[in-house]
């Protein structure tokens, strides 16, 4: 689907044309380690929609960072399981995000006007109207940028990034192409 530049308008206009009754979004450095993995999210999003009686229910997936050096860390271990709780802030694009087409248009779109942090919007809008379900299959998300930035010195900088969204501080956000690179042009912060 073609779009203006910025990854809310690719999103938007991906979920606009879109003909499926669900949509999945996903991060580009974000794979599944099993090709049955869609199948059997699918079948516990249609389970819990079918519980709740309504299908304003979103599922994310069980971060796991994929690493090149897969020495124990256990801040990398922390963000994992960080990501799996049922909290406001904790869900975010890189754990993936399928749900009902119908329920996007009601909590949606993402937030065009954010180059970064949109997906962390929409989720928590997801979660004022609806509720989140723990998917049991793993994504994987590529965790160059944390190997390439320094994992603290990156977490610090997101932790920075949320609270200026919590706080719509529009300044920072208008700036904030050069906080945030992209992953080719990631370098030591």
């Amino acid at each position: 689907a073609a779009s203006e530049g910025g990854r809310a308008r690719q999103l938007n206009a991906g979920a606009l044309k879109a003909s499926a009754e669900n949509l999945l979004f996903l991060h580009v450095d974000s794979v599944f380690p099993d090709p049955k993995t869609l199948a059997r999210a699918l079948e516990e999003l249609d389970r819990s929609i079918a519980v709740a009686g309504t299908d304003a229910v979103a599922g994310h997936f069980r971060l796991k960072f994929s690493r090149t050096d897969e020495s124990s860390s256990f801040g990398y271990y922390f963000w994992e399981v960080k990501a799996r709780l049922d909290r406001s802030e904790c869900t975010h694009g890189d754990q993936g995000c399928l749900l009902r087409k119908s329920f996007f248009a009601a909590v949606g779109p993402f937030a065009a006007d954010l180059p970064i942090a949109e997906d962390t919007r929409l989720a928590e809008r997801i979660r004022d109207v609806g509720r989140w379900i723990l998917l049991s299959p793993e994504i994987w998300t590529s965790a160059r940028r944390f190997e390439v930035e320094g994992l603290r010195e990156r977490q610090t900088l997101n932790a920075l990034i949320m609270n200026f969204a919590a706080i719509d501080w529009a300044d920072f956000f208008a700036a904030a192409k050069s906080v945030y690179r992209s992953q080719a042009a990631a370098d030591k912060l």
